[in-house]
């Protein structure tokens, strides 16, 4: 016979325990999830922008390498996210032309929302330029 610890633990190694005791840890509720996406989508962008030819995130410097520079910072006491963007590649002379930078936590409302959405529009943008230089080449 099993005892109520048994059979407890049996259910949670089982594959639908497991799935049942993931959903409750994560919180689906999408207020919280709305933020966590579009910082993934942002960095995934910055990501894909700085991919070489050969598919290989690069070093990107101003006259090394053609195409924009993206910086990614996240402050986890904070929940803040910050991109820089140095559109033409980065020199230490010229430094960082554009930021955006938005709090993902507790401050997440509809101006840090909007500013996240901006910068998204922005990274999609260059993403497209380089893709558009690529294809004439």
């Amino acid at each position: 016979m099993i005892n109520k610890k048994e059979k407890s633990a049996h259910g949670a190694a089982t594959p639908l325990g497991t799935q049942l005791n993931r959903q409750e840890q994560y919180n689906t509720n999408r207020e919280k999830i709305e933020p966590i996406k579009l910082a993934q989508e942002i960095f995934t962008l910055c990501m894909k922008i700085q991919e070489g030819e050969d598919g290989k995130v690069e070093h990107r410097r101003k006259h090394r390498c053609s195409g924009p520079t993206v910086f990614v910072d996240f402050y986890g006491h904070v929940a803040q996210l910050d991109v820089e963007i140095s559109p033409d590649g980065w020199s230490e002379e010229e430094g960082r032309k554009e930021k955006f930078s938005f709090y993902l936590g507790d401050y997440w409302g509809h101006q840090q929302e909007e500013r996240a959405i901006k910068c998204k529009e922005r990274l999609t943008e260059l993403l497209e330029e380089r893709r558009g230089n690529g294809d004439e080449e």
